[in-house]
């Protein structure tokens, strides 16, 4: 693909097709950001790597069981609820028809568990001890009671800030004294360096969120952007 800038226009060219306007908006995860920059030529001429944001996996799995097993599910699991487990959140999403999030995890976790998502007697097995550990239930309370299991893995679900270099965050201790506000100070900078690198090229997405991991936070960045360019 690449790219070529001329009296307000941009150009994009791939293997197939030719597209022209004035702007363009990524809205990619940050790897797919940086293979795009790294394969046009024309872009990775006026554009940088991103280097400041990294990704990590993330992964939620999904379980309805049998009914025999409703009450004890009920007791254990009322609410939601953060376990010192590899499934880190277990959420009621439906009590009645015995659904529930099961497990709700980012980075090695959300690796180790996307290896136990299809939908066999061995992972529902798995599962069941997870949870009956995690609450400290009966041993084998749920066993077989697990009926379905649905998990939902990006390698890159969810993005982060790298830690500044002392060099990047230098110029912030000079006018803050306060290492949270010259934290926030340098993220918000960055951000805004990563969310418009260029008079006609915007970056949306929970990529560039104030707070990561978060849908609704990934919009804003959309919303903020069509009332700057409408």
């Amino acid at each position: 693909m690449q790219k070529k800038l001329g009296c307000n226009q941009l150009k994009i060219d791939s293997s197939d097709e030719e597209y022209s306007g004035e702007n363009i908006i990524f809205a990619t995860t940050v790897n797919g950001y940086n293979t795009i920059v790294k394969h046009s030529p024309t872009i990775h001429s006026i554009l940088p790597s991103i280097k400041d944001i990294a990704s990590q996996p993330f992964l939620r799995a999904y379980a309805q069981f049998t009914p025999e097993v409703s009450e004890i599910l009920k007791n254990y699991i009322p609410k939601h609820s953060i376990v010192p487990s590899p499934l880190h959140r277990v959420i009621p999403m439906n009590v009645e028809k015995n659904v529930y999030m099961i497990a709700y995890t980012d980075n090695k976790d959300a690796t180790m568990l996307s290896k136990h998502c299809e939908n066999t007697a061995k992972n529902r097995t798995f599962f069941e001890q997870e949870l009956e550990q995690a609450f400290g239930m009966p041993k084998d309370s749920l066993k077989k009671s697990l009926q379905e299991i649905k998990c939902f893995y990006w390698k890159e679900g969810t993005h982060f800030m790298m830690p500044p270099t002392y060099k990047e965050f230098e110029r912030f201790i000079q006018t803050n004294s306060n290492v949270q506000s010259m934290l926030e100070a340098h993220k918000q900078d960055t951000l805004q360096n990563i969310r418009n690198p260029h008079p006609h090229i915007f970056v949306v997405g929970e990529i560039v969120a104030d707070n990561h991991g978060w849908t609704n936070d990934g919009l804003k960045t959309v919303d903020a952007l069509i009332k700057n360019i409408a």
